[in-house]
């Protein structure tokens, strides 16, 4: 029981740590809780944490040393994860801007809240970042013989943690202040954070 314990507490230490680290997911909450308030913000954090369960249940699986000895399926990998990026930004690019959001104003359409937890969900679980985080973290802190059971125990814990998380940069940057002064930039915030999305997407195919 030590020994489960001693790994739960490094694993989650590492994890909090990874996810201080800005990256996509950090960026995607930003422009979501910002254009569109609390509840997209918050939903958008559930498929960021559901996501993780699914790296959780592969590492689990052993699919993780696939991936790991399979430098073609991570590859292709990176380029899903890339392309998805390039397309969320292409849209906060190509799409209606205005300094109000979606709604108070329907030129600009806000997503529903199923489609903002699929694109956490799917930005999360296609982002090579989060499955080096796996490979490499599981593999130097978790023993092959923990059981099953309680390696997605920890996976659990650190879904729960990580919906934590971003649910409360949702909530803290859906704050009135704090968004009206985002949303006075109106398209230049839009094109930062659309931006933002493609570089990250770009230095994932090509990088």
């Amino acid at each position: 029981m030590e020994l489960y314990l001693s790994q739960f507490i490094t694993l989650m230490i590492a994890h909090v740590l990874a996810m201080a680290s800005p990256g996509q997911d950090f960026a995607l909450i930003l422009k979501y809780s910002v254009s569109y308030g609390r509840k997209i913000g918050r939903a958008t954090a559930l498929g960021i944490g559901s996501g993780i369960l699914v790296h959780a249940a592969y590492t689990v699986l052993g699919l993780s040393f696939i991936i790991y000895r399979s430098p073609t399926a991570f590859m292709v990998l990176r380029l899903l994860g890339g392309a998805y990026l390039i397309f969320i930004g292409l849209k906060a690019w190509l799409g209606k801007h205005s300094p109000l959001n979606g709604e108070n104003n329907p030129e600009k359409k806000e997503p529903t809240l199923k489609e903002s937890y699929l694109t956490g969900f799917f930005t999360n679980v296609l982002n090579p970042r989060v499955t080096l985080f796996f490979l490499a973290i599981f593999t130097a802190i978790v023993s092959i013989e923990t059981p099953p059971l309680i390696k997605m125990g920890y996976g659990a814990v650190m879904s729960f943690l990580t919906m934590l998380w971003f649910g409360l940069l949702a909530t803290l940057l859906s704050l009135p202040k704090i968004r009206e002064g985002f949303l006075k930039a109106g398209i230049w915030f839009d094109r930062i954070m659309g931006s933002v999305l493609l570089i990250l997407g770009i230095k994932l195919i090509f990088f």
